[in-house]
């Protein structure tokens, strides 16, 4: 009992903890009084996303067993199987120091999450859709004289290949969620666990809630409903969709709708709240990327062409404009550097500061 004790008792008094715990609670504390500030009529919730977090646990968890298991019994196949995998299991996955270590944080983003979502609800209430013709006259500047979507549809035009990349987009949810798993319970590499999820919060609030405030925009697929323009350059697409959609499923069609249908009724539910600029998807995709890239090859390859057809899905089922993928990995690349200069200087800090007394640091 008192190895776990102390486990929960150093994870909570780590640096990265209280450096997360300390921006959460400002970004709640934010979030509770701007809503106050612009008299949002529905609370805020800290909640939301509890039984997510507590089914994607379970789910973790059954996974992880699953894997652990099939490998020993195919790769290893040992004598006593069963020994084998409890054992492999306590001593590599269930310690006391990945157990505490990992717990607080998922219930720290489980509260991120869902005040997040209250204040993305909110954006509108604080500043009304008005960059979508901006952005979407970038979008064509940047891109020869025509909108992206208009570039990849000769290649995309094929319900088969839209219901894929619906697919593919949607599992994002679930790399979200995996991905926080994989690092709030690995021991491997302290410093990029560090690095990674203090820019995966601060992304969250810099790109997720106040840049997509400045900027507020609803995104391709509610161009016409936001701007009330006749000309809307994105209803090809949106009309394809729905072709598409009595062929094979589009599911990101019924995303929108409940979307809209959120935002209309001013009401806070998982996954509501609409945003384009920038893209929390590219974002969160390209800081994976990133993190991929440290582990090793293998790993960043895959997760590089994750985020190239999370891309080109954003754009080619109406979610965004691409420039709110480009500012979106931008913004991440320079807070993930900056995170780990920082990080970097703090250690190379303590390390000067260990030095034992009589010895010259010239000397090292």
């Amino acid at each position: 009992m008192k190895q776990w004790v102390d486990a929960f008792r150093d994870s909570l008094m780590s640096r990265v903890f209280i450096i997360l715990a300390g921006i959460a609670a400002t970004y709640i504390a934010v979030g509770y009084g701007v809503a106050a500030y612009y008299d949002w009529p529905v609370a805020l919730h800290t909640q939301l996303y509890s039984n997510a977090m507590k089914y994607g646990t379970m789910w973790f968890v059954l996974g992880l067993i699953s894997y652990r298991s099939f490998y020993i019994m195919i790769m290893i196949r040992p004598q006593r199987l069963t020994l084998t995998i409890l054992r492999d299991l306590r001593d590599n996955y269930f310690t006391p120091q990945k157990i505490a270590q990992g717990i607080p944080v998922v219930l720290l983003f489980a509260m991120m999450f869902s005040v997040f979502t209250s204040f993305k609800s909110m954006i509108p209430e604080i500043n009304p859709f008005s960059f979508d013709p901006l952005f979407a006259k970038i979008d064509a500047a940047l891109h020869f004289g025509h909108q992206p979507w208009e570039l990849l549809f000769p290649v995309l035009k094929i319900a088969l290949l839209t219901t894929i990349l619906s697919f593919i987009y949607k599992t994002w949810f679930v790399a979200k969620f995996c991905v926080l798993y994989w690092q709030a319970f690995s021991t491997r590499n302290p410093n990029l666990r560090a690095q990674f999820f203090i820019t995966y919060m601060l992304v969250w609030i810099l790109n997720g809630t106040i840049l997509a405030t400045l900027l507020s925009s609803a995104g391709p697929c509610f161009f016409g409903a936001v701007t009330g323009l006749p000309d809307d350059p994105f209803a090809p697409l949106i009309s394809f969709l729905h072709q598409s959609n009595e062929i094979m499923p589009v599911w990101d069609l019924f995303a929108q709708d409940y979307l809209w249908n959120a935002y209309e009724d001013h009401s806070i539910t998982l996954f509501s709240g609409i945003s384009a600029m920038p893209s929390m998807h590219i974002s969160l995709s390209f800081l994976f990327a990133l993190l991929g890239w440290a582990h090793g090859r293998k790993t960043g390859i895959f997760f590089t062409v994750y985020l190239v057809l999370m891309m080109i899905g954003s754009v080619h089922l109406g979610w965004h404009y691409a420039i709110d993928g480009y500012v979106g990995m931008a913004v991440t690349y320079v807070v993930w550097k900056l995170v780990g200069l920082a990080l970097k200087d703090r250690s190379e800090a303590g390390a000067m500061d260990r030095v034992p007394a009589g010895c010259s640091r010239s000397s090292e």
